[in-house]
């Protein structure tokens, strides 16, 4: 399956995610453990929802690796550990190399809520206006 809208998350279960956190906070030497302020349970929720339900567009995939960010699930590295992700999709876009590492930058800094929001709005836009 090509395109933008595919089962982004099929090979990568919430347990996959908790290992890229864990790599990160071990790289960092940072404390790796799960938040108890509910956070944790949105977040993998939300991404195990997203990930039973199959099939999503990339835009949507962006999207929830921001929230799962914001949701802060661990103690340590959360915007790092959905940029990586996000980053590493980017690479199974239907562009070449110039344009996958164009939205490889721009889904980076949305994912890290470091992009302007007229900008995140436009980028999305552009996302969801391919197949």
């Amino acid at each position: 399956m090509s395109g933008y809208e595919r089962g982004w998350l099929a090979g990568l279960p919430w347990e996959s995610v908790i290992a890229i956190n864990a790599a990160l906070c071990a790289e960092g030497n940072a404390q790796h453990g799960c938040t108890s302020e509910g956070g944790y349970e949105a977040a993998s929720t939300a991404w195990e929802n997203a990930r039973k339900a199959g099939r999503m567009h990339f835009a949507e995939l962006a999207v929830l690796c921001k929230e799962c960010h914001r949701l802060s699930p661990f103690l340590f590295y959360n915007g790092n550990t959905f940029v990586v992700i996000i980053r590493r999709l980017c690479s199974e876009l239907p562009l070449g190399a110039p344009g996958q590492a164009a939205v490889r930058q721009i889904a980076g800094h949305m994912v890290a809520g470091v992009l302007p929001p007229e900008e995140e709005r436009q980028f999305i836009r552009r996302l969801r206006s391919r197949k």
